[in-house]
C-alpha cells in the first residue's frame, strides 16, 4: 500500500509538472497566433504589446507552414515591417515550401518590402519548391496597376532577377504576365524587357 501511495504522489507531481508546461506551451502558441493576426491586421500597437511581453515570439516558426512573423508581415505596412526588423526578426528565414521574405513580398506586391529586401541583399532569383521566383509570383497577381508592376519588375531585374527562368509549370515572367495581366501591362512589360535585356 505504501508503494502505491508513493507511486501516486510521484505521478501526481510529474503530471502536474506536465500540465504546467503544456499550459505554458498553449499560452505561447495562443500568443504567437495573436501576434500573427495583429501583424496581418496591421495593428502595430497590438504587435508591440505582444512582443514587449514575450520577445521570443519574434522568430517563432509556425509548425504547419514554417512561417515566421516576418513572413506574415510581407503584406503589412512599413511600420510593422520596420518594427519587426528592429526587434530582431530573421529576414532570411524561409518557409517549409521555400518561400523567402522576398518571394512573399513579391507575391503580395508590397513595394516597400521588395525595395527593403533587395537593399538588404536578398536573392532576386530565389525560388520555392515550385520553382517560383519573385518575378513570376508577382506576375501572377491580378489587379496590380501597370505602373506598379513595371516599377517593381524593373527593380527586381536591376537587382539581378532573371526574367527567363521557368517555374515548375514552365512559365517565365513574361509568359505568366501574358496569361494573367491585361494588355496594357503585357505591352509595358514587353517594353521594359526590351530596354533592360
Amino acid at each position: 500500500m505504501r508503494r502505491y501511495i508513493c507511486f501516486l504522489i510521484i505521478m501526481t507531481i510529474l503530471l502536474s509538472g506536465c500540465t504546467k508546461d503544456d499550459t505554458k506551451e498553449d499560452e505561447s502558441i495562443s500568443k504567437y497566433h495573436e501576434l500573427n493576426v495583429a501583424i496581418m491586421d496591421n495593428d502595430l500597437n497590438k504587435v508591440t504589446a505582444i512582443l514587449s511581453k514575450n520577445d521570443k515570439l519574434i522568430n517563432k516558426i509556425d509548425t504547419k507552414l514554417g512561417y515566421s512573423p516576418f513572413l506574415y508581415a510581407m503584406n503589412s505596412k512599413k511600420e510593422i515591417i520596420d518594427y519587426l526588423i528592429n526587434q530582431g526578426a530573421d529576414i532570411h528565414h524561409t518557409s517549409y515550401s521555400g518561400n523567402s521574405a522576398l518571394l512573399e513580398a513579391a507575391d503580395m506586391v508590397n513595394p516597400y518590402a521588395i525595395k527593403l529586401l533587395l537593399k538588404e541583399g536578398l536573392d532576386p532569383n530565389s525560388t520555392n519548391i515550385y520553382q517560383e521566383t519573385p518575378l513570376i509570383l508577382m506576375a501572377g497577381r491580378g489587379g496590380v496597376p501597370t505602373d506598379l508592376m513595371v516599377e517593381l519588375a524593373g527593380l527586381l531585374i536591376d537587382a539581378g532577377a532573371d526574367p527567363n527562368v521557368k517555374n515548375g509549370e514552365g512559365f517565365t515572367f513574361l509568359s505568366k504576365i501574358e496569361q494573367v495581366q491585361p494588355e496594357e501591362t503585357i505591352s509595358s512589360i514587353r517594353d521594359l524587357l526590351k530596354k533592360r535585356l
